[in-house]
């Protein structure tokens, strides 16, 4: 065997094999500033059926459950365009939900996990809205190589997205 190769793949044991780990990693964190008072931001926000209106590469939400918006173990479908594959269905649950302040999902895709997370802060007359998409990890460096190029895709959307939101109730304000 060459002698550059690593002890572990001389002895013929795969990367698989690996243990493997559990942890979080931030793939994008994005804030921007609503006019709204955190409640109402809250409930406009999170109502994951309208997130295709601001958020790009999001075709569309839709519930598969019927438990009350905003309510922990609420189930949704979300469509997502995805490099390569053209679209793709994901189960998003809610997992945290405290109207007005935190709002936060995790979808079951096995090798990301990606999890969302909705920050509301009141800021003046209005709301500081900070959006978070973080990886679930459980799995070895395959995972750490997908989340991190899946970051650079979400932050790109993620700034448009929220950048769109902002200007449609900076819109509104001024009708």
């Amino acid at each position: 065997m060459p002698a550059l190769m690593p002890q572990w793949a001389q002895r013929g044991i795969s990367a698989i094999a690996f243990p493997r780990v559990h942890y979080t990693m931030l793939l994008t964190q994005q804030s921007i500033y609503l006019p709204l008072p955190p409640a109402q931001a809250f409930d406009i926000v999170c109502r994951l059926e309208n997130f295709s209106q601001w958020f790009p590469g999001i075709i569309r939400v839709t519930p598969e459950d019927n438990r009350p918006n905003f309510q922990i173990g609420k189930r949704y479908r979300e469509t997502i365009k995805v490099p390569i594959k053209g679209e793709m269905d994901i189960i998003l649950t809610v997992v945290t939900s405290i109207p007005g302040q935190r709002f936060a999902t995790q979808a079951e895709l096995p090798i990301l996990a990606p999890k969302m997370e909705m920050l509301f802060e009141p800021q003046g007359q209005g709301t500081g809205l900070t959006w978070r998409m973080h990886s679930e990890q459980r799995h070895h460096w395959l995972g750490w190589l997908l989340a991190n190029s899946a970051g650079k895709i979400i932050g790109r959307r993620a700034n448009i997205g929220l950048q769109t939101l902002a200007a449609q109730y900076r819109q509104t304000l001024t009708e």
